[in-house]
């Protein structure tokens, strides 16, 4: 499906460029997937019109899946 989960860092690294959505223990982010590097997600998410940029370490992340963008 169009939402299907990732479920672990080789299926991460092949979603680079993609967007997902990332769950932590305290917050949901929606965003551009940037790059995956020593254990951290890197996302290019909007804010009323700005692109910030957010870092998560994977092992903080509580569900990681593709996102469809409307």
């Amino acid at each position: 499906g169009a939402e299907r989960p990732i479920r672990n860092e080789d299926e991460l690294k092949k979603a680079i460029g993609e967007y997902i959505y990332v769950k932590t223990k305290d917050s949901e982010y929606y965003g551009t997937f940037k790059s995956y590097c020593n254990g951290v997600i890197s996302l290019d998410t909007k804010e009323k019109n700005r692109t910030k940029n957010v870092s998560i370490e994977y092992k903080n992340t509580k569900k990681v899946r593709y996102a469809v963008k409307f």
